[in-house]
């Protein structure tokens, strides 16, 4: 009896990782949270515009470039291409239960990028830092960024769950990390977005 007690406690038990997990999305829920509230209140945090400011003056030889590139590249059409072209690979090489989970599992971080981006929006409606660009989406929070960690995330993950050799896993994990850094700051430089509607796509996206 106390042994297949013991066996029940110990298979009911919390373990220590999923209460640090618990801990660390409950910490990001509240400084989005917050977050939100302060925008919904004041339109423009008291940071915003220096931020803004400061990055859009960034005028290092190329960068405005490479900005641009990293803001195309993390885009939704972008996504689109990755998709089918990952499908498209694996079912070329014979993994169609692969193409099928691939495709399911694409569908559901564009949904939820989509919902995320779309509920918070519409909630906060906050106008785009150009008043005088062609964006007809509300600006907190950056979708762009949301969906990019969202999306480039999972891919690190998948590359690191399936044991990638070392000499392609390095380089994949700079490429989609480097996307996932930079496409902050190239939206605050075209000023599509504040830097605070950055931040609430890189807390949505570390949440998620």
């Amino acid at each position: 009896m106390v042994t297949l007690t013991q066996q029940v406690s110990t298979r009911t038990s919390i373990r220590p990782q999923a209460v640090a997990w618990l801990a660390v999305v409950g910490l990001l829920a509240a400084l989005l949270a917050w977050l939100t509230v302060n925008v919904t209140n004041d339109a423009l945090l008291p940071n915003d515009q220096t931020v803004m400011d400061w990055v859009s003056g960034w005028d290092l030889p190329g960068l405005s470039g490479l900005l641009l590139m990293v803001s195309a590249l993390t885009g939704a059409e972008a996504g689109l291409v990755y998709g089918l072209v990952g499908v498209s690979i694996l079912l070329l090489v014979g993994k169609t239960r692969g193409a099928l989970i691939f495709t399911i599992v694409a569908m559901t971080i564009g949904l939820v990028s989509i919902l995320g981006d779309y509920t918070l929006g519409e909630v906060v409606d906050r106008g785009r830092p150009l008043a005088t660009g062609n964006h007809s989406t509300p600006s907190f929070p950056s979708g762009h960024v949301f969906g990019s960690t969202v999306f480039f995330g999972f891919m690190a993950f998948v590359a690191i769950y399936h044991r990638l050799e070392m000499k392609l896993l390095v380089p994949t994990l700079a490429v989609l990390g480097a996307l996932v850094i930079l496409v902050g700051p190239a939206r605050v430089h075209e000023q599509s977005h504040w830097p605070s509607d950055v931040a609430a796509g890189y807390l949505l996206g570390a949440i998620w």
